[in-house]
């Protein structure tokens, strides 16, 4: 066969789906053996016109064709229209990222931060600070708990969670153990409880009255009370009273953490506790919030396929 111009029409004369493989006649009256692996997206029926877009020698002798479509099209423009096709199908996971985006205003993060200790301690009260600081020195009160003590910036291992929380210890099982700073709590009781996330709720569950007692008691709570939420609590502590600014607060963080499966949710309480923060001064609380948008959009780009 000396005409190897494509693609070539041609019709098929048969084929057998049990055996997945025919015969293709060719415009010049030529048969051609075909496997049905050879045909790009389709699937071939007797009597179809299709069109051949290289050709083999087949292993019993004579040629086979080794490529068939079902659109008169060549392989380069076959190969554009699958770029095409795959990059609107990623445009299209990326959209609703993309929408989230463009209603949020700009949020600009402090260069370098992460969410460590470091940034909270100086607003802790004296004793908390004195704990963390031998804390970092001597690992030893959170080892013999059980614990791996972290001080560098990790994070529960969810976005989005409550911006209040501080981690300090992590245990093997994905679950994060933290300082609750709020300020209205520590002005008002002058002490930061210790709060336990669940990676698996996403919420925080009490644990002790300050990291004093944590270290001195600490005793798991394995679930949630009603007084978890929206301040860690517990029934012989005495209740931090809320402003109506601080309960709209904490009202937009749960929606928040609720809306971080659904990127078209995620806008609207992000964009407002932003507002919120800066409204109330909480700059560490913005920059964790900040903090936590940047992860976030970016693990949804990669979990989409995305850079």
């Amino acid at each position: 066969m000396t005409d190897r111009q494509f693609p070539r029409r041609a019709e098929v004369e048969r084929y057998d789906p049990y055996d997945s493989v025919g015969t293709l006649v060719l415009d010049t009256g030529e048969r051609l053996r075909f496997g049905g692996s050879a045909c790009k997206g389709f699937v071939p029926e007797a009597g179809m016109t299709v069109y051949v877009n290289a050709i083999g020698p087949h292993p019993l002798g004579g040629d086979r064709a080794l490529i068939v479509r079902d659109q008169p099209i060549s392989e380069e423009e076959a190969a554009e229209r699958t770029a095409q096709a795959r990059g609107q199908a990623h445009q299209a996971k990326l959209q609703p990222l993309v929408d989230a985006e463009s209603r949020l205003p700009p949020m600009p993060l402090a260069e370098g931060f992460s969410p460590s200790l470091s940034h909270v301690e100086p607003h802790l009260p004296d004793g908390t600070r004195t704990l963390l600081a031998q804390l970092q020195s001597e690992h030893g009160a959170l080892t013999d708990l059980g614990l791996e003590p972290v001080f560098d910036g990790s994070a529960p291992p969810w976005s989005f969670y409550d911006p209040s929380l501080w981690v300090f210890a992590i245990d093997g099982g994905g679950n994060s153990y933290a300082l609750h700073y709020y300020p209205a709590s520590v002005a008002e009781l002058s002490r930061v409880p210790v709060v336990f996330w669940d990676h698996e709720l996403h919420t925080h569950l009490f644990q002790a009255e300050s990291l004093t007692a944590f270290l001195s008691g600490h005793r798991g709570r394995e679930e949630p009370t009603d007084a978890d939420w929206p301040l860690p609590s517990a029934p012989d502590l005495k209740a931090v009273p809320l402003e109506p600014t601080h309960v709209r607060e904490r009202e937009l963080v749960r929606q928040l953490i609720e809306a971080s499966f659904t990127p078209e949710a995620v806008a609207e309480p992000l964009g407002a506790l932003d507002a919120l923060y800066q409204k109330l001064g909480w700059k560490l609380h913005l920059q964790v919030l900040r903090h936590q948008r940047l992860d976030w959009f970016a693990e949804q780009r990669r979990l989409r396929g995305g850079s």
